[in-house]
């Protein structure tokens, strides 16, 4: 009993040692790291009060107060008073950081005040020396913006990344959110006919990313990675009575430009292509040489009222089916 008694007592204090050095190393780390970022020239400006770690003996819990950040050329930034990043001491590779219920963003349009039920983040990087990204999950919960001429909001929202199996650039990424509410004017030049609700009900992507460079910890000293690949499992826009769904391959060049093509299912395509004419996304001189086309796709798809048709990226160009749009996005 006498020995069982030592052991504990020598492994405590072996313990509360490590967890004491290691809470005071990252402590006075993330201190000097946010000071020298403090104090770099430059249109961006950042401030913090202090970040203090507690959490003995299971946790390093560390808070950072009065933390802001503004780009004073663009006009973009984000404020708090308060961020938590959570580590278990036994597991310092997953990292849990949470905003605090309200907060602030300033962007061109206004300072949007932000409150939230849950908004908080995960993120887990491999045990080794270059601490790549092995997972994340982020979670939203009844999330609002506004200004005093601008609102904004979503029930809910999942976003979270994987590593895919036995593709080491590659990441597995799914987002979806729900009931996501836009201002009424934003959706009116959409929808000049007002037939429409300023709720998308739901949004989502399932999809594969693959990148010329692993993320990990020096990734911010070089070059930003780019996208070579994406492969679309799943997506979809839920509006109303419009339905948008996709899946595909593209390939991306160095210059950012993809090719492939992506199948599209687009449901109630009336009701959408009222809104693009409406909106001025399709010019009227040729609006009804384009509903022509449109009708013969649906008619071609088994139903009048819903259209499979492939987007095709190349040569820099993209089309619907037949119907070309001109350049490409590049990514």
């Amino acid at each position: 009993m006498r020995i069982l008694a030592i052991v504990i007592v020598v492994a405590s204090s072996l313990w509360g040692g490590y967890w004491f050095a290691g809470s005071s190393a990252l402590e006075k780390g993330l201190n000097s790291w946010l000071t020298n970022v403090q104090s770099q020239s430059g249109p961006v400006k950042f401030t913090y009060a202090s970040a203090k770690t507690q959490g003995f003996p299971n946790r390093f819990d560390t808070t950072i107060r009065d933390i802001s950040v503004l780009d004073q050329v663009k006009n973009i930034g984000w404020a708090a008073d308060t961020v938590r990043i959570f580590a278990l001491s036994y597991k310092p590779n997953h990292i849990i950081m949470e905003l605090p219920p309200a907060h602030q963003l300033t962007t061109p349009a206004g300072k949007f005040d932000i409150t939230n039920d849950e908004l908080r983040g995960s993120v887990v990087f491999k045990a080794e020396t270059t601490l790549g990204l092995d997972h994340s999950a982020f979670v939203i919960s009844n999330l609002h913006a506004s200004t005093p001429a601008l609102d904004f909001s979503i029930q809910d929202a999942n976003f979270a990344t994987r590593q895919t199996k036995n593709i080491p650039l590659a990441h597995d990424v799914f987002f979806t959110a729900n009931n996501v509410a836009f201002p009424h004017d934003l959706i009116a030049q959409f929808d000049a006919s007002n037939q429409m609700s300023d709720v998308i009900e739901k949004l989502l992507i399932d999809m594969s990313v693959t990148l010329d460079k692993p993320i990990d910890r020096f990734l911010p000293q070089g070059t930003p990675a780019k996208i070579t690949h994406l492969t679309i499992r799943n997506s979809l826009l839920k509006w109303g009575k419009i339905s948008i769904s996709s899946k595909g391959d593209l390939q991306i060049d160095a210059m950012g430009t993809p090719s492939g093509i992506l199948g599209i299912t687009l449901t109630n395509w009336r009701i959408a292509f009222g809104l693009a004419v409406d909106s001025g996304t399709v010019d009227p001189n040729f609006a009804v040489a384009m509903e022509s086309v449109l009708k013969s796709m649906a008619d071609a798809s088994g139903d009048p009222e819903t259209i499979d048709v492939a987007l095709e990226f190349k040569n820099g160009q993209m089309a619907l089916g037949p119907i070309p749009l001109g350049p490409a996005p590049r990514f």
